[in-house]
């Protein structure tokens, strides 16, 4: 990011329509492409974590409604949050901004 600013900024701009959008698809794509050189990382940020968080989210889910935010990237795809808690049989719908 320090050594390419405005690259930065225009990405960050495409993510936030895309979050805008409440297109999930398409920020995970984005996310993919900006984290392409290290695809073992990626799997352990993303895809192992939301793995990990959906025992935990279905525990708070029986004690108390709630309400649940994750980082853009963690949306997305068959392992994103939004896909796994479906899964499951829960209704996911997006905060309307």
């Amino acid at each position: 990011m320090a050594a390419s600013p405005e690259k930065s900024i225009a990405e960050m701009k495409q993510l936030m329509a895309a979050y805008k959008e409440q297109d999930p698809e398409k920020l995970l794509e984005m996310t993919n492409k900006l984290m392409t050189k290290d695809k073992q990382f990626q799997a352990r940020l993303l895809d192992e974590r939301n793995l990990a968080w959906i025992p935990k989210l279905e525990t708070a889910f029986k004690e108390k409604p709630s309400f649940v935010a994750v980082g853009a990237g963690h949306l997305g795809g068959k392992n994103g949050v939004v896909q796994l808690l479906r899964k499951k049989g829960y209704l996911v719908t997006a905060v309307k901004l």
